[in-house]
């Protein structure tokens, strides 16, 4: 306690140099807003199972290559393309290029959304968390609600029996 002491100067100015350094940091930082969703993964049948067995009713397998499946239909291409027009991705890519074509802007904004979306399933659940990133809290927002009734559409139509 006696060295501290003795160094009270060299204390002090090491305090407010670090101090000044983290407001200098927190100051500067760009702002970002981080919007998430979760989607839980579950299998419904249209017609319910008549069995005497009696965990039959609510016996869902559900395996974790499924999940993954959903995963992947969240990362792909044509959603995020359509995502990126709907939300008017590309229009703010096509403003940030010089001159670009239509499909050139397209893919920067696809570049862009899949660089900034984060598509992960919880461990030993059957949940997927979905993230968007940016620098604009009504863009985050208008991303991940256009994202979530894409997927619905996407996955309803997968899903949906021949005929119906």
């Amino acid at each position: 306690m006696d060295a501290l002491a003795r160094q009270w100067r060299v204390v002090a100015i090491c305090f407010i140099a670090l101090s000044a350094g983290a407001v200098a940091a927190l100051a500067t930082a760009p702002k970002f807003y981080e919007g998430d969703m979760r989607i839980l993964v579950k299998r419904d049948r249209v017609d319910p199972v008549v069995s005497g067995a009696p965990d039959a009713a609510g016996r869902s397998d559900l395996s974790e290559a499924e999940v993954l499946s959903q995963v992947e239909l969240l990362k792909a291409n044509d959603l995020l393309e359509a995502v990126a027009v709907e939300a008017g991705l590309d229009q703010h890519a096509a403003e940030a290029l010089e001159n670009p074509t239509p499909e050139e802007a397209l893919a920067a904004a696809v570049g862009s959304l899949r660089h900034h979306l984060t598509v992960a399933p919880i461990k030993r659940t059957w949940m997927i968390v979905v993230s968007y990133r940016s620098e604009d809290r009504p863009r985050a927002y208008r991303v991940l609600n256009t994202l979530s009734n894409l997927y619905l559409e996407k996955h309803l139509a997968l899903r949906r029996p021949a005929g119906t």
